[in-house]
C-alpha cells in the first residue's frame, strides 16, 4: 500500500487541491525567523500540506497566514508539523512536503476556513 493511501486513511476531513498562497515561519515560542512563502498543495478543515525548502521537525509549531479567495486579508493561525518528507530536487533546489495540523485559530477565521473548504469540497464532488 502506498504512502498516500496510508495517509488518506488517517484523514478525518476531506482535502481539496487548490493553490492558496501561504506564508509561514517558526512560531514565536521558538526562534521566529523571517516569513517564507509557498503554495498549498492541499487543505482541509484540520490541516494543510505545502512544499518548502526547510526540513522542519515533527512537532514544531509554525505561524501561518493563508490568503483565501474573496478575502482582503489572510487568515492567521498556527499549525503543528505532523510530517516532513524529502521530495526530489527540482532544478537543483531541495524540497520537502510539510503536513500541518491547524491549531490556535480565531473562531471567526475558523468559520471562514471551514466555509471555504466546504464550498470547494462540494464543488469538487459535483464534477
Amino acid at each position: 500500500m502506498g504512502e498516500d493511501s496510508q495517509n488518506s486513511d488517517k484523514r478525518i476531513n476531506p482535502r481539496i487541491a487548490l493553490n492558496f498562497v501561504i506564508r509561514y515561519r517558526l512560531s514565536r515560542t521558538e526562534q521566529a525567523a523571517n516569513w517564507s512563502t509557498s503554495v498549498i498543495k492541499n487543505i482541509s478543515q484540520g490541516g494543510c500540506c505545502f512544499p518548502t525548502g526547510v526540513p522542519f521537525v515533527i512537532g514544531q509549531v509554525l505561524e501561518l497566514e493563508v490568503q483565501l479567495p474573496a478575502l482582503n486579508a489572510p487568515i492567521k493561525f498556527s499549525g503543528e508539523v505532523k510530517r516532513c518528507q524529502y521530495t526530489e530536487a527540482v532544478h537543483g533546489i531541495t524540497a520537502y512536503m510539510v503536513a500541518l495540523r491547524f491549531q490556535e485559530i480565531d473562531p471567526g477565521q475558523k468559520k471562514i476556513l471551514i466555509d471555504t473548504v466546504d464550498f470547494f469540497v462540494r464543488k469538487q464532488h459535483d464534477r
